[in-house]
């Protein structure tokens, strides 16, 4: 049986929507520390690089660009994602070593909701998902963007709290704290070799691994 969403105070359930806020009206670096805050008070932590590469190839699992409300509630609140796909589009990603993920960063949608400010991108296992096909050879996307195309795919079904592997968020440079920077972000940020920070979050254990 699925296990029941957290039912928690209405200060507690508001946290997506008051992080959400902060980015949308404010610059203040304290948001970059609260979520990671709310990430570790929930189990899921700051991951390793060899770890990130170990998942980039497993390939039983599966990438997506999302909500940032939608993965926080999941995180938090313990509420499953719903994807219905009514377009029946490209709406999720292979790992393909790398390639998926680095796909659904710069693809999807960072949405209104954050003011653009973070790009959240979940890494997940598909027991849940009701149906999930390649795209279809004579689709636009093959025509236009072959390479996006490959990595491709289009599902449908639910992703349950515990289905979530890893978390991704991107944010832009300028707004990410520099008192959060390691020394080699700040030395390319210098030389203007990368426009965007990237943390990766995994359950604790990386437990994923083992099962």
């Amino acid at each position: 049986m699925f296990e029941q969403p957290n039912t928690l105070s209405s200060s507690q359930e508001k946290e997506s929507s008051r992080l959400s806020k902060l980015f949308r009206e404010t610059n203040t670096p304290s948001v970059f520390t609260e979520i990671e805050q709310d990430m570790q008070a929930n189990g899921f932590f700051p991951t390793e690089s060899q770890d990130v590469e170990r998942i980039f190839q497993e390939h039983r699992f599966i990438c997506r660009s999302e909500s940032f409300e939608k993965v926080m509630d999941a995180v938090i609140l313990n509420q499953s994602i719903s994807i219905s796909n009514e377009n029946d589009s490209a709406n999720m990603c292979m790992m393909a070593s790398g390639r998926g993920l680095h796909t659904a960063m710069v693809e999807g949608f960072s949405g209104k909701e954050v003011g653009a400010k973070v790009k959240v991108t979940i890494v997940f296992k598909r027991d849940h998902l009701t149906s999930v096909q390649p795209i279809e050879k004579n689709s636009e996307l093959w025509n236009t963007k072959r390479k996006t195309a490959e990595v491709s795919l289009r599902g449908t079904g639910d992703i349950l709290p515990e289905d979530i592997v890893m978390v991704s968020f991107r944010f832009p440079v300028k707004y990410f704290p520099k008192t959060s920077l390691s020394e080699e972000e700040e030395n390319n940020i210098d030389e203007n070799k990368i426009a965007f920070i990237v943390r990766h979050y995994t359950k604790e254990k990386t437990d994923h691994r083992l099962h």
